[in-house]
């Protein structure tokens, strides 16, 4: 008989800002070994509303997130002793078929830690000393593909963090790569800067990575203490929207560049759904220090979660107001000259593409180069659909 192991994750959803961005319940089956599907359906989870201002740590999740965190050590992909032990089995088999009875050999799927000198810092004060203390946290062999005979390079994951003088707070940072242009990771909804690796959107750019065509770095966002917190007043929502953006272009940034050395520095930014919004907003704001970005089901007008309140904070973070009235002979002129601005979208269960549309008419008007990817009705709000949108723009982008 065959033994199917099914995990399923629930991530954070609030009814509100479900209706505001059609954030879908996330449920997906994660089956291994014969590749099956299942219909899991997760029982009902408590909304935990996010306390107002900064908490001290980012690193704390929902508790959605904190469950799925403690099913990694369950799921194949980490390396769990059940995986490994069937992994060896299997490929103990092929080597036998393959290599003469007298010299059996043993593949290596382990996973591998590099040894790094004990450094003691004091709290970081900017993301430019920040990145000395960039490490490598463990490089990973045939995890997913567990075939000696298959050589691949590690893919090197490295993580950070540091007090942030804009946000008042710690922010960390992953990195992942070794070489190659730079992709600044925005997570969706109230998730944080670990989000994509646990839904596997890294190991489906992992190919770009390893190759060395890309390194990639994933940041956490403030929407658990801005846009998605209810109790936050709209002024201050908008205000903290202003000083991420500070955090990103004189921490993150610096950070970025530091660790690319020569070479393109200019990060292209990503992200899906709620983090989509992010990273348009990033790149159109800054089109001199982004090379451009490739936004998967978002929406980026974000005035409904500011309950009718507006000033310049609102105005300058809010993609389809400030590009619609851009006539400067600075950003516009960059603008007209890009050559990496992706809007991708569904058209399937929770979708909104109309909003990509909008967006798509005011950079038409404009006079801004893009490309509007709508995808069919098939294609839903969710992960597996974001994890072939990303590595297809990547290679219609050139990564390939």
């Amino acid at each position: 008989p065959t033994l199917i192991a099914v995990d399923f994750c629930h991530c954070w959803n609030n009814a509100n800002a479900s209706s505001l961005l059609c954030e879908p319940p996330y449920t997906e089956p994660y089956v291994r070994w014969c590749g099956r599907t299942a219909e899991v359906t997760p029982p009902p989870t408590r909304f935990m509303a996010p306390q107002v201002g900064l908490e001290p740590t980012t690193l704390r999740l929902t508790a959605e997130c904190s469950a799925i965190e403690l099913l990694r050590n369950k799921r194949p992909h980490i390396a769990s002793t059940n995986y490994v032990q069937g992994a060896k089995r299997v490929y103990n088999k092929r080597l036998f078929e393959r290599q003469p009875q007298t010299t059996p050999l043993t593949p290596n799927i382990q996973l591998h830690h590099t040894p790094t000198p004990t450094r003691h810092h004091p709290r970081l004060g900017s993301a430019a000393s920040a990145a000395t203390n960039l490490h490598r946290a463990r490089i990973c062999e045939n995890i997913s593909s567990p075939d000696p005979l298959r050589e691949r390079s590690p893919m090197e994951r490295r993580t950070t963090a540091w007090f942030s003088p804009n946000l008042h707070t710690e922010m960390p940072l992953v990195a992942y790569g070794h070489d190659g242009p730079p992709l600044l990771m925005f997570p969706t909804a109230a998730a944080d800067y670990l989000e994509y690796e646990r839904f596997y959107l890294v190991d489906a750019i992992k190919p770009f990575i390893e190759a060395g065509k890309l390194r990639a770095y994933s940041i956490n966002s403030v929407n658990r203490y801005s846009l998605l917190n209810e109790q936050m007043p709209p002024n201050l929502k908008a205000e903290l929207l202003t000083r991420y953006d500070r955090y990103i272009t004189d921490e993150v940034l610096p950070l970025i560049r530091k660790d690319c050395k020569d070479g393109e520095n200019r990060p292209l930014t990503t992200g899906a759904s709620l983090g989509a919004f992010l990273s348009v907003n990033a790149y159109f704001k800054h089109p001199d220090l982004f090379r451009g970005v490739i936004a998967m089901s978002g929406s980026y007008d974000v005035r409904s979660y500011l309950k009718d309140h507006y000033d310049d904070n609102v105005y300058f973070n809010n993609p389809v107001d400030y590009l619609s009235n851009l006539e400067d002979d600075y950003f516009l002129p960059l603008l007209r000259k890009a050559d990496a601005i992706m809007i991708m979208s569904g058209q399937g269960n929770y979708e909104a593409p109309e909003r990509s549309r909008a967006l798509s008419e005011i950079l038409h008007a404009k006079g801004i180069p893009h490309s509007l990817d709508l995808w069919g009705a098939d294609v839903n709000h969710d992960w597996p659909w974001w994890r072939r949108m990303l590595p297809y723009a990547l290679e219609k982008l050139g990564h390939g």
